[in-house]
């Protein structure tokens, strides 16, 4: 069902376009994501979407049935991402199964970033195990229960993006005339 996730591999197209993304916000990067899915998704993925207790960045809904929803997040601090983690959960209501966290590094120790975020949410209370099938270095999915049902499992990706903070300089080769 999420083949088109893999093909899309908008951190690929992050790191060889930094230009593009550097001065971009979270919000401003989300609106990439939105545009891509829509594609998939023939115009049914939206943005800032009221959602159990809030809005979410990313909502797919396929006729009346949410089928997807994440939340956009620049790494800060763990704090602030345990937060984000709560925040997610938060949106999710109980026929809600499918969610992400897609997660901005503007740091260059991404992977130190990727594995602080994996062991925050191997720490969380509603986490169960972890699920096989990631793609790539810096995807993980793991299997989470419904807050207040533990029978009701919920699955999560997180996706590990290294965003440039500055666009790259360039120089351009001369021709002699």
């Amino acid at each position: 069902m999420w083949s088109w996730w893999r093909k899309v591999s908008m951190g690929l197209v992050m790191e060889r376009a930094p230009g593009t993304f550097s001065g971009l916000a979270e919000e401003g990067i989300r609106d990439f994501f939105l545009a891509l899915l829509n594609f998939g998704f023939r115009g049914d993925a939206m943005g800032e979407v009221f959602n159990g207790e809030g809005k979410t960045d990313i909502l797919i809904r396929v006729r009346e049935k949410n089928v997807f929803i994440a939340e956009c997040k620049v790494w800060y601090t763990p704090k602030r991402f345990n937060e984000a983690l709560d925040q997610l959960l938060s949106y999710m209501g109980w026929r809600d199964t499918k969610c992400a966290i897609l997660l901005f590094v503007h740091e260059r120790d991404v992977s130190d970033v990727r594995d602080a975020a994996n062991a925050i949410i191997r720490g969380h209370g509603c986490f169960k195990r972890d699920e096989i099938g990631a793609v790539g270095e810096l995807e993980r999915r793991y299997v989470l229960h419904w807050s207040g049902d533990d029978k009701r499992e919920l699955h999560l990706t997180l996706q590990v993006f290294a965003v440039p903070t500055t666009a790259p300089t360039r120089t351009r080769r001369r021709t002699a005339a």
